[in-house]
Formats: structure tokens, sequence, C-alpha cells
């Protein structure tokens, strides 16, 4: 539970933000502050309407004026140089961004945010509280019972906490399970790393069968020595009828591993396939690269392809990215990145052309926190597409799928930068400028980046 002493954060600004993710109707972008400078008694989640940002640009430009003093140019605070030309800052204050009313606090230093297979939930590990809350995320935004409570916590149904639960949960991945016992009957499990002790926890989030919904998250178990330093985790998105062997797999990387290796862990069903309400889950294989990798890499975040064959991991020694073959169970591929890669996360493209998945391509979208830029990596080939420089301390990003958008969460500034994909059989990755968001009726310079969020740089980030 947060504490209700001392400072209690705005509700409308972005705060050290580490993790993003998109509603299922694609208006809101949420967003996860950290305070990681424990400056205020809570974090935060934030929904952020990104439905009309021609509209949150007018307001900006608006709120220009207001501040004009005298000089003919706008606040600094609010427009300002960059090593890409002009940034124009869209204050997230105004009403037309962050939707206060739903803002939800929580514990410090929240670590990651990521969706349900059916995207309507949303699930946020708290290494403050050693908790993991499930919230909702639907057509009107988000709510896990904060408004009806004056500190604007979650209820105790959108929590899990138990004393078994390990310390410093990290990052988290959830997967579907189709009961094997005549019913129509699907479960929803989440599972996630613990940093500081190696361990995978296991909990699930739901039961649904048709139309009935029976949402009661809870701890279930926690798999030991798994992954020294264990950090990042991803699921086998294939379900049990496409490939029994593998899905239902989960992949973990570990920071401390001295001999570098991808840890496989797997719910086990009984005998008859059936899923009991304690079921078996711990690591049931290795995929070791320690003969291309050779000591500890440093390893921090893994995706996995959309056909569930390939991995792609980022470590930090080397500075790469690494493909990894899921059925040989071996390291096919590695490209250079930037210093101090984060994240990974992949984008499929449509080549357009129906019927044919040929000209398709799967990207990598990889961010480098020291150095303030995102690389992008064509999975097929391995090869560097093209960087683009970020704001100060990427540390997370989503995918707009309808407005063609990538959102990256600035750390260091807390701000938000976004990237526009056009729709060519060979996509170009550009960044979000005012002429993109057309005319406003006011003066602007037509080629300024357009960002979220007044910048705010702390001293250093370790």
């Amino acid at each position: 539970m947060p504490d209700t002493s001392g400072i209690a954060p705005p509700l409308d600004r972005l705060i050290y933000p580490v993790g993003l993710a998109m509603t299922p109707s694609g208006r809101y972008l949420v967003a996860l502050n950290s305070n990681f400078d424990l400056k205020y008694n809570a974090g935060t989640l934030v929904a952020i309407d990104v439905s009309d940002l021609r509209g949150a640009l007018a307001e900006t430009q608006s709120a220009w004026e207001a501040d004009d003093d005298g000089d003919g140019a706008p606040s600094p605070y609010l427009y300002g140089p960059s090593v890409n030309g002009s940034e124009y800052y869209l204050e997230e204050t105004n009403d037309k961004l962050i939707i206060s009313d739903q803002t939800v606090r929580l514990g410090a230093f929240a670590s990651d945010l990521k969706t349900t297979p059916a995207g309507d939930r949303l699930i946020i590990p708290v290494r403050g509280s050693k908790s993991i809350l499930i919230v909702d995320a639907q057509e009107n935004g988000i709510s896990c019972g904060q408004a009806e409570n004056r500190h604007r916590n979650c209820d105790t149904t959108h929590q899990i906490r138990s004393s078994d639960l390990p310390i410093e949960p990290y990052e988290v991945t959830s997967f579907e399970v189709q009961a094997q016992d005549g019913s129509q009957k699907t479960i929803t499990y989440g599972a996630a790393t613990h940093l500081a002790e190696g361990q995978v926890s296991l909990f699930k989030i739901e039961e649904r069968e048709g139309d009935a919904v029976t949402f009661e998250p809870q701890f279930i178990s926690a798999a030991s020595n798994v992954a020294p330093g264990a950090s990042g985790i991803a699921a086998n998105p294939l379900s049990r009828d496409v490939d029994p062997a593998r899905s239902g797999e989960i992949y973990v990387t570990g920071r401390r591993d001295s001999s570098p290796d991808i840890a496989v862990l797997r719910l086990l069903t009984g005998s008859a396939g059936q899923i009991n309400n304690n079921p078996y889950f711990n690591v049931v294989g290795r995929i070791s690269l320690g003969k291309e990798l050779y000591s500890a890499t440093d390893a921090r975040s893994i995706a996995i392809s959309r056909d569930g064959r390939r991995g792609y991991m980022v470590t930090r020694k080397p500075a790469a990215l690494i493909a990894v073959d899921l059925e040989a169970r071996q390291m096919v591929g590695e490209t250079v990145v930037g210093a101090e890669p984060s994240i990974v996360r992949l984008y499929e493209h449509d080549g357009g052309t129906p019927d044919d998945p040929s000209d398709d391509r799967t990207y990598a979208f990889v961010l480098c926190f020291s150095i303030d830029r995102i690389y992008i990596i064509d999975t097929q080939t391995m090869n560097l597409v093209t960087t683009r420089a970020t704001g100060a301390g990427p540390q997370a990003m989503a995918i707009d799928s309808e407005r063609r958008r990538i959102y990256i969460a600035n750390f260091r500034e807390s701000t938000i930068s976004i990237l526009v994909i056009d729709d060519s059989s060979e996509p170009r990755f550009d960044y979000l400028r005012v002429s993109d968001l057309g005319t406003t009726g006011q003066e602007a310079d037509e080629q300024a980046i357009v960002k979220i969020g007044r910048p705010r740089l702390p001293a250093k980030h370790n």
C-alpha cells in the first residue's frame, strides 16, 4: 500500500516513467511512473489520451502565448532545441492528455507494465511494496477501484500479495491455458522475475468461460534457482493445439548468470492434461549460449516472435541483440547495438501483399539507455535498419498499431518520444512532427519534433 504521509505525487505528470502500454480501444497510452528519487510518497499509473494530439498541440501553443514574456519566444520549458532540431513538448498537465481522474497511486519502484493476451488487463510488479497489481484496461480508460477511495489506491481485489511472494518482483509476462476437462474454460496466468534471488513466481489472474469471467488474482508458487539476477521474461504465444511442445513455455534471462543461457520454465498439466489449483511450475530446460558468448552477458529484456519460433534478447556484455532458435535451442544471430541496451520489443510489419506473407517483416526495437537511442533491426537478416535519437534514458516503449506510432518513455527526463511508421513495404521510422498533426491555426515550426511531457532532468541515474 502506498504511503499516505509525506508529499503526494501529482496526478497529471510523468515522473521517471518505466512502462508503457496501449488500452484495447487504442485511445489511451498508459504510463507507469516509478517515483525513482522518492520525492513523493507513491508512484503513479496515468492514462494519456493520444487520440487528439493535434488538440493537445493547440492547447500547448495557447499556454505559450499566455506565458509570453514579451521577447517573442515561447516558454523555454515548452519549446527547445535538440540534436534533431526543434522540439515541441506537449504539456502533459493540460486536460487533453493525462486524464487525472483515472490516475492510480501505487508503491515506489514499480518496474514493468505488460498487458494480458486479451489486452484488457495490465500487470505491474511493484518492488517497493513486494506486490503485483492487476489493473483493468477498458475502452473508457483504466480502473482498479482507485476512484472509490481518497488515496486512489487499487482495491485488494486487484492486488497480489503473499508472504510467499519473493522480494523484488521485476518483469512480468502472461499466457493463457485452455482447460483440458471438456469445458471451454480459459485460464490466464502471469509470471514474474525476482531480481534479488533469481526466482520466478507464478500467479493466476482470471478464468473465462464464454461470457463468464472469474477474476480472483492469487499467488500460486515460486520456482527457485532459475537465473542469477533474473531479469527479462517472456511467454511463448503458441497455443497447445498448434505446438504442444513449446506452448506455455516461459523464457528467462539473468543479469548475473556466469554461464550464459536462457532458462525455460513451464506450467505442467496432470496426466489427463488438466490444470489443477496448484499446478507444477519449474525449470524444464536451458538454452546454452556459452559456446558463442563465453562468459557473463548481463542479459536484460527478451521478446518472442509471433510464430513462437525465435527469441530475441539484449545483452550488455557484449552490447548486442541476440537471436535464438527456440526449436533448435541454439543461438543463430547477433547484431551489435549501442551501450547499455535495456529493452527489446518486436514489431510485425505487414508488407501489404494480400495473402502473401513473403514481404512481411519482423523488426526488433532496442532501447539503449546510456546513449539515448533506439536501434531498429530487421530480424530476418539481423541487419541494422536505422537508429533514432530518443530523449534521455529510454526505458520503455509501446506500439500504437492503429496510428502506426512507437511511444518511447524517457526515464531520465520524464518525457515520451514518438516515432511514426509509414506503410510502405520497407517502412521508414521517423519522428512525429508538427506537420503530421495538421494545422492548428497558430504559428508553428512544422518540422519540429513532437514530444509528450516537460523535460525534468535528475542529477544522475545508476
